[in-house]
């Protein structure tokens, strides 16, 4: 890669959905062309400090190398990738308890499980759960693995040559395929990533308030932002144009309406990921002569996916706007 200056980002809370998306060497160019470095190395070094070197050692090729400030490699980010996915996938099965069986079907599957990243996308590409936790698996180069006794599932890594990292992380990744289970699993593994916050007062009008500064990499605000909600108990939705090309171009799953600029409750793209899944799906209604009343129908804000013990986001909601560096 490229050498890359600091830079300031202007985020909407739901990149973390879009850097799920790398799964080939020619995924990644655009995320950065658009974003620049995820800061890998600055992770990798609080990582050290804090004595939990797992995911360096078994997802980073060279962690903190000397003068690799603005230098990160292909494979890193697909892996870190893979990561968010697996993650995103986990939080999928406690919004969607029926999809728990489907993974156990699916681990428990005589004929086998593909292991190839590719053949996993080929097989399940309906961009959800399963697709989701075995492919992003598959990017992390491990394999999951079914324990029919204690009802659980465990990621082993296949780089022999990297034991040391296997021990530590991927017994975070064990997870228990129960509501409860899943849960203690993603708490762990985000509070692995979360970096300490600093405390600043501020000065407004002669008024005081603390205030916190965000992460110097963008790597750890995208963990910030799974953090925020998980924490929120927000619902994941699923675009509702069939052509959109999902991550990293779209999010395809999202979380509120796409934008600031969207503030009517009933405004159409509450039902799609991204303003270019709005324009195209209603340009494909002209072209079928559905125009009038599919627009009509548009009104109406597709209901999300419902989590496990929350509530969905109000249809009014919008998306947080924030400052980060990258």
């Amino acid at each position: 890669m490229e050498a890359w200056e600091g830079r300031r980002l202007r985020l909407d809370g739901q990149e973390f959905l879009r850097f799920r998306g790398l799964w080939r060497r020619e995924d990644v160019p655009a995320l950065v062309e658009e974003w620049g470095c995820l800061g890998i190395d600055r992770a990798a070094a609080r990582s050290d400090a804090r004595g939990k070197q797992g995911w360096t050692e078994l997802l980073v090729d060279h962690p903190v190398r000397p003068g690799a400030m603005y230098s990160e490699l292909f494979a890193d980010w697909i892996r870190l990738s893979g990561l968010m996915d697996y993650a995103v996938g986990l939080l999928g099965l406690l919004q969607d308890h029926a999809a728990i069986g489907e993974l156990v079907d699916v681990l428990r599957s005589p004929a086998g499980r593909p292991r190839d990243p590719e053949q996993i996308r080929a097989d399940h590409r309906d961009e959800r759960w399963v697709r989701g936790i075995l492919g992003g698996a598959a990017r992390m180069n491990m394999s999951c693995e079914f324990e029919r006794d204690s009802n659980s599932m465990t990621l082993v890594s296949r780089d022999l040559a990297k034991p040391d990292g296997q021990i530590g992380f991927t017994a975070m990744l064990h997870v228990r395929l129960t509501p409860d289970g899943i849960a203690d699993t993603l708490a762990g593994l985000v509070n692995d990533w979360l970096p300490p916050l600093h405390p600043y007062l501020v000065s407004e009008g002669g008024a005081f308030r603390i205030a916190y500064r965000p992460p110097s990499d963008l790597l750890s605000t995208l963990w910030m932002q799974f953090a925020n909600v998980l924490n929120e108990r927000r619902s994941l939705k699923v675009c509702s144009f069939e052509g959109c090309p999902g991550p990293p171009a779209r999010p395809h799953l999202f979380l509120w309406r796409y934008g600031s600029g969207a503030t009517s409750p009933t405004h159409s793209t509450s039902k799609y990921c991204h303003p270019l899944c709005a324009s195209a799906a209603g340009a494909a209604r002209r072209r079928t002569g559905g125009g009038r009343d599919a627009e009509a129908g548009d009104q109406l804000t597709e209901a999300p996916i419902a989590a496990a013990g929350g509530h969905p986001p109000e249809s009014g909601d919008d998306p947080p706007i924030e400052d980060r560096s990258a």
